[in-house]
């Protein structure tokens, strides 16, 4: 038996978390104390919470969008070499699309499955990406 720090209920090892699995050292508080405190704490500080979060995924998408952008000038159209980030689009030509990039990025995913999904993708200016999909569906008639 083991005696909670919070609560002072004499409770049996098992309701107490590891603090350190090798050592079977566990925390001073019960599962269901910490849980309490946690929640409290949260319910507290929630404006503080979802702004740290706010923050961050402002940042992100920033973030994003500046990546997408340099990648986009660093990668002319491949059909006519237009290079103004403006007019280009991603052509998905390999794997299976999960998603519009620009959405992605706007999600706040993060760079390495932006980057995953821009790999997936040829460059495009938005004349040559219509007249390919247009030339595709014609073919398939």
């Amino acid at each position: 038996m083991k005696i909670c720090q919070k609560c002072g209920k004499a409770k049996p090892a098992r309701e107490f978390n590891f603090a350190n699995r090798a050592k079977r050292i566990r925390h001073k508080r019960r599962r269901e104390c910490t849980n309490t405190m946690s929640r409290d704490h949260y319910a507290k500080n929630k404006g503080a919470y979802k702004n740290r979060a706010r923050v961050f995924s402002d940042r992100q998408r920033r973030i994003n969008h500046e990546e997408v952008l340099k990648y986009l000038q660093s990668h002319p159209c491949v059909d006519c070499e237009e290079a103004n980030p403006v007019v280009l689009q991603f052509d998905h030509v390999r794997g299976t699309k999960d998603g519009d990039i620009s959405r992605m990025a706007t999600q706040g995913l993060s760079l390495k499955t932006l980057f995953e999904e821009m790999a997936k993708c040829d460059v495009r200016c938005a004349n040559c990406h219509i007249l390919r999909h247009h030339h595709e569906r014609e073919e398939g008639r």
